[in-house]
């Protein structure tokens, strides 16, 4: 059954960010709008999903559990649940969104006992584009609808305006550990046994936590080993500091895309922190690298260009070495 339909108790390794949900429902004081805060693939939308089920099950076999086959439950499997809303957060026309659903809400659910609206990635709403779209909110979550609940779901909630913030309960999910990765992992790919075990290691140690990543990574096979070569190839540039390779590498169409390079960004942390485990007398040195590409990662989310980031830091990690 998926985690999202056996309600809160199916959600795995968020333990503490379940038993706030479900003490909170238990005794019947969920609150109104909450901010699902963690990296992304560790759980939050279907930690979302899971928490309408829990509200909406018609036979629920224990308290904040979901059967999984009553009409409620099935609709949410299959996304058709009327009352179960995720925001097109597309920037273009986000405010004009924002107003249909506040009206939408406004009314009371369609078939359930309580409706939900989710707002993944909540991180839109820290573009600029996106200041009024935000501010019509607040009066919503500041006057709470009976029976309705919002989830914004964010990487960095810091990102998101004080005065929205302030009106949810922040709950942090935490990066899942490699074991229960591979459980999931495995289970997914039960029907594909052409992986091989080091393989799989490698792809859900790369994840960080993320199953969503380490499930991407299964599928894109071919995808995720051309990565880490080209993460192992900025490595070696950086040794070498030559002006010309830093250029050229650099220059890569691949490298002018913000979501790509952030991965191979953590590629390069992950390679370099398994060098500080066999390393010791160099850990000062790798440290150092580590925050350099760790600085870099944060310039490129301030909207620097991807490639002046990278020659920045590879130029810099060279003159460390």
């Amino acid at each position: 059954m998926p985690q999202d339909v056996q309600g809160l108790w199916g959600i795995l390794g968020q333990p503490q960010a379940v038993s706030l949900l479900q003490q909170a429902f238990v005794q019947n004081r969920l609150h109104h709008a909450y901010l699902f805060e963690g990296p992304e693939g560790i759980g939050k939308a279907t930690c979302a999903k899971a928490l309408f089920a829990t509200l909406n099950c018609e036979n629920p076999p224990q308290p904040a559990k979901a059967c999984g086959v009553c009409s409620p439950c099935r609709k949410t499997i299959a996304g058709t649940h009327p009352d179960l809303i995720f925001v097109d957060m597309t920037l273009a026309g986000l405010t004009e969104e924002i107003g249909r659903i506040i009206q939408r809400v406004s009314q009371s659910a369609h078939e359930g006992k309580a409706s939900m609206v989710v707002f993944d990635p909540a991180d839109q709403f820290s573009a600029p584009t996106a200041f009024f779209a935000a501010n019509r909110l607040l009066k919503t979550l500041e006057e709470p609808i009976p029976n309705t609940y919002f989830v914004f779901i964010s990487k960095n909630a810091q990102t998101l305006l004080p005065t929205l913030r302030s009106r949810m309960q922040r709950i942090r999910f935490v990066p899942l550990s490699n074991e229960i990765i591979k459980q999931a992992v495995k289970k997914r790919i039960a029907d594909s046994p052409s992986l091989s075990e080091e393989s799989l290691d490698l792809m859900i140690e790369l994840a960080q936590g993320s199953l969503g990543d380490a499930l991407q990574a299964i599928v894109q096979k071919d995808i995720w080993q051309a990565r880490i070569l080209l993460a192992q190839e900025l490595l070696s540039v950086s040794t070498r500091g030559h002006a010309v390779e830093i250029v050229q590498i650099c220059s890569k169409a691949e490298l002018a895309d913000r979501d790509e390079v952030q991965i191979l960004l953590r590629f390069l942390i992950l390679f370099l922190h398994k060098k500080l485990q066999t390393r010791a007398d160099t850990s000062a040195a790798l440290v150092q690298k580590i925050r350099i590409i760790q600085e870099t990662s944060m310039a490129i989310r301030r909207f620097i260009s991807p490639p002046l980031a990278l020659e920045r830091m590879l130029r810099t990690l060279y003159k460390g070495a």
